[in-house]
């Protein structure tokens, strides 16, 4: 397993993708792939930019679950 990279993707994230590489390869128009998805034609685009930039990664939702660090911590006593 030396040398492969591994992607972790939800169900919905596998089937959105094929439909994604369709409308990337112009077999489906960005509105017919939207509709398939229920999503809007301005959420295709940049899926369509991501998957086009990062592959098959650039199919995943956010970034897969990470947690956020630093800064999110409340403070123990209020502003004054």
């Amino acid at each position: 397993m030396v040398g492969e990279d591994r992607v972790i993707m939800s169900v919905k994230e596998l089937r959105r993708l094929p439909v994604i590489q369709q409308a990337l390869e112009k077999k489906l128009t960005q509105k017919q792939a939207g509709e398939l998805l229920g999503l809007t034609v301005r959420q295709v685009r940049r899926l369509i930019q991501r998957v086009r930039h990062e592959g098959e990664r650039g199919g995943r939702i956010g970034d897969g679950g990470s947690r956020r660090t630093g800064g999110s911590r409340r403070r123990s006593q209020p502003r004054g």
